[in-house]
């Protein structure tokens, strides 16, 4: 790695570490030998008179909303209405942070923040020295700095989409965080960085992907990478020329000569080990020879990986602040489910998760229990659109399918309707809703042999399949939303070990080969994290990219436009 860059990540790592007071912003709180900034005889009644009536103008003339009107009001009622940023070095603690937040993957220009109204106000203000001034410049200084503590708090806890709806991303539920109890004690500690860094996700997942930023974000101050382009004819020459150039993209992220280690490797081994590096990080296939795809993944810019990490970013402060021990975790662009314990996977195999049209929903809840050898009961939009049209040809499909046809009132499924008995022709999307639809259990059950139940507000689970040849597909995209698992008796026997450490695979295949439907519900109930993840760094502090398969990426950065 050229010494320029190496430089450039220490010293974007010591800002992200150790904060950000001091650094060259514009803002060096010697330049002003009082630590005070002066009052306007009557600030206090200009503050109040703004939200009686007030507007303030952004620099550009144009009137300045407040971020979070409520949230400053309250602050400001339950201080008489007082300034609150009398300190010069507070406000220079908030100025600095806004300005290196870059590093903490948030835009120091965005305009939630106010930083060139504050910093055009600050100046007046001083020059002013305390002086009347009828514009009530001191008042507005005091309110938009406490209107973008207030947002970047907002935005460190929560991620930027705070005020936006994400529920067709992620079904979350807010915790509950007074940021005006935060900014109160901000201001009385002294310490108005420590306290708005305090409000970050301290998951290990997020801490790896800031240190990622950082070091990528050094990447591309330092002109980033050029991309690769394959040899146009067979000569040594291009050939060479390729290689170097492909060694160099390859150095900056840490995939080639990696750790210094393959002392005994040729140089042309070593270049195709650090390409398998580099493979295996993309989910691409790990051969070594740099194809179609691998190219591209190559001359993907430095900064379109620093937007996908400040994505992913965004995604891990939608979580619950503190995440248990023991997990369960889907990664859907990755087609894995996770066992987690502590830092470790105990257990991982791969998924089947929704096709483009009935996508797998983000969202977290609880392990509850497990049914052997379920039932099928067929949701709305399969028996509409798949299962309907089918039935209008030949009703026989129910009997070759074994599944069994019930009303809807019939809580208990104690009475089977004989489908001869039903007009097809006639039947539509609203009238089916007077039956409901149960496939049995055995070897064309869709569930397969074991279902998993979380309960949440997709109706969505985990099961067995009997498809198991479409886990040989690389993408394997081909449910109706619910997540299909490669290993469902491992993972059955882990669960269930939990409540019973007894318990055999013996007794679990026993039980399948019953046929009997039978339902356990577990004690020590495990968390379940339906995420989506399309960066994110291993404990090895190397960083994996996958593809936007649902276009997430493209939605949530759609979303938040000039924020990134």
């Amino acid at each position: 790695m050229n010494t320029k860059l190496q430089v450039m990540i220490a010293l974007l790592l010591l800002i992200s570490s150790f904060g950000h007071a001091g650094m060259e912003t514009g803002f060096d709180d010697q330049e002003n030998p009082s630590d005070i900034i002066r009052l306007e005889e009557n600030s206090a009644e200009k503050i109040f008179a703004f939200f009686q009536y007030g507007t303030i103008m952004d620099v550009a003339g144009d009137p300045k909303l407040l971020y979070s009107h409520e949230d400053v009001k309250r602050f400001y009622e339950e201080n008489g209405y007082r300034p609150a940023w009398r300190d010069r070095r507070h406000v220079i603690s908030l100025l600095n942070l806004i300005s290196e937040s870059a590093s903490l993957g948030l835009k120091p220009s965005n305009s939630d923040y106010s930083f060139s109204s504050i910093r055009h106000l600050l100046s007046t203000v001083e020059e002013n020295n305390g002086e009347f001034d009828e514009m009530g410049n001191r008042a507005k200084l005091d309110i938009l700095l406490t209107d973008a503590f207030i947002a970047l708090a907002y935005h460190l806890n929560f991620g930027m989409t705070y005020k936006l709806d994400i529920s067709e991303h992620h079904a979350v539920d807010r915790r509950k965080v007074d940021m005006v109890a935060v900014l109160q004690g901000a201001l009385n500690s002294g310490d108005v960085e420590g306290s708005l860094l305090a409000l970050e996700p301290r998951h290990e997942g997020y801490v790896r992907l800031k240190e990622a930023l950082v070091h990528y974000m050094a990447i591309s101050e330092s002109d980033g990478w050029a991309k690769i382009r394959k040899p146009a004819n067979g000569s040594p020459e291009a050939l060479w020329n390729f290689n170097k150039a492909l060694e160099e993209r390859l150095e900056m992220t840490g995939d080639f000569y990696e750790n210094g280690t393959e002392p005994d490797l040729r140089h042309d081994e070593r270049l195709k080990e650090a390409v398998i590096r580099f493979q295996e990080r993309h989910s691409l296939a790990p051969d070594g020879v740099v194809g179609k795809q691998t190219l591209s993944a190559l001359n993907r810019s430095v900064d379109e990986v620093i937007r996908k990490i400040i994505l992913n970013m965004e995604r891990w402060k939608w979580l619950p602040e503190q995440m248990e021990a023991e997990y369960i975790v889907v990664n859907i662009p990755d087609y894995k489910l996770s066992v987690v314990e502590g830092n470790t996977t105990a257990l991982d195999m791969k998924v089947i998760i929704g096709k483009h049209q009935r996508k797998t929903p983000t969202f977290d809840a609880e392990m509850s229990n497990l049914v052997f050898n379920p039932y099928w009961r067929v949701p709305e939009t399969i028996l509409n659109e798949d299962i309907l049209p089918k039935l209008k040809e030949d009703f026989g499909y129910l009997s070759e399918k074994e599944i069994k046809i019930f009303n809807a009132n019939d809580l208990h499924e104690y009475s089977p309707i004989n489908p001869e008995y039903i007009d097809w022709d006639e039947m539509d999307e609203e009238s089916i809703k007077r039956y409901k639809f149960r496939q049995e259990p055995g070897p064309k059950n869709p569930l397969g042999y074991v279902k998993f139940i979380f309960p949440n507000r997709f109706n969505v689970y985990i099961h067995d399949t009997p498809a198991k040849e479409k886990f040989d597909f690389e993408k394997t995209m081909f449910s109706s939303g619910c997540i299909r698992v490669k290993k469902p008796i491992e993972l059955a026997a882990y669960l269930l070990k939990r409540d019973h450490p007894e318990i055999t695979y013996k007794e679990i295949f026993e039980q399948i080969l019953s046929g009997r439907v039978k339902g356990v519900w577990f004690k020590n109930r495990l968390h379940v994290y339906i995420t989506y993840q399309t960066a994110w760094v291993d404990t090895s502090r190397k960083l994996h990219i996958r593809e936007d398969i649902y276009d997430f990426d493209e939605d949530l950065a759609a979303m938040l436009r000039d924020k990134l």
